[in-house]
């Protein structure tokens, strides 16, 4: 090549290093023929991460970079940002290069703190299709597509409006119903057993996702102690001994949105 050539497309690649840009989206990108993203890795720094994590939020960019991009490099401050300012969206950063050691080292230079990834077989194939550096995609948390590719980089406004569209174009989701307090319908009673049956103490709560644990003392001043580990039935069974007489039994039944102990009843042991 001739020198005059050379040097014209060296000066070329060199302005074209130092003008900032601002990303297109890929339109070509079909989102709705995309599979759902699934994923099970391992991050930079090592630690075991799969695509149950996005279940956590409204909002999935998955990033893909190298520590040798400029572009790659020169947008992470304003992603970083992007985590602390929008609680419900995660950044992943899917990498690529030589060096993992060098690339955590530089996103550590850059203030990173969101998940940066190593791709595992799903996240290549998506990588293959990536002609330039940085692209990004966007997922919901099930893993659905929802909006088209972003090739290049962007500056934090730019990243801002265009998370903040694609959030209020997410359908909104029902909140789950809250669960009821439990309300002791029918209490247990005191009972009169013999040395070797078993006595048997029922309760009858009203509630959602209750769990039951029942508790004994052995006098009225006693301290409580759990009858069973898993104590997670209505009902509380014990083989009577005739040192029993006395024993103090109630039951704590509980959920989500409260708590609540049975009366205290007594077990007297017949001679």
């Amino acid at each position: 090549m001739p020198m005059k050539k050379r040097l014209i497309m060296w000066i070329a690649l060199l302005l074209a290093a130092m003008i900032p840009f601002t990303a297109l989206a890929d339109t070509a990108s079909d989102v709705s023929a995309n599979p759902a993203l699934s994923f099970s890795t391992t991050t930079l720094a090592g630690k075991k991460i799969d695509s149950s994590i996005m279940q956590k939020y409204d909002l999935i960019l998955v990033n893909f970079w190298g520590e040798w991009c400029y572009w790659c490099l020169y947008e992470m401050p304003d992603l970083q940002k992007i985590t602390q300012n929008y609680k419900n969206v995660l950044i992943l950063g899917v990498w690529y290069g030589n060096s993992a050691s060098d690339a955590l080292a530089t996103a550590k230079e850059k203030g990173v703190s969101y998940p940066l990834l190593h791709p595992d077989a799903n996240l290549s194939k998506i990588m293959s299709s990536v002609s330039s550096w940085p692209t990004t995609y966007f997922y919901d948390k099930n893993g659905n597509e929802v909006r088209s590719r972003i090739v290049g980089a962007m500056d934090y406004n730019s990243w801002s409006s265009t998370i903040s569209a694609v959030l209020a174009s997410l359908p909104k989701t029902d909140p789950e119903p809250k669960a009821t307090a439990p309300t002791i319908s029918t209490q247990p009673k005191s009972a009169t057993i013999k040395a070797g049956k078993t006595a048997k103490f029922k309760v009858k709560a009203n509630g959602d996702g209750l769990t039951y644990q029942w508790y004994y003392r052995t006098s009225s001043k006693g301290s409580w102690l759990k009858v069973s580990k898993k104590g997670t039935s209505a009902t509380c069974s014990v083989k009577v001994t005739a040192q029993m007489n006395g024993w103090q039994f109630r039951c704590l039944v509980k959920n989500s949105a409260g708590e609540i102990y049975t009366k205290t009843v007594k077990l007297k042991v017949k001679k």
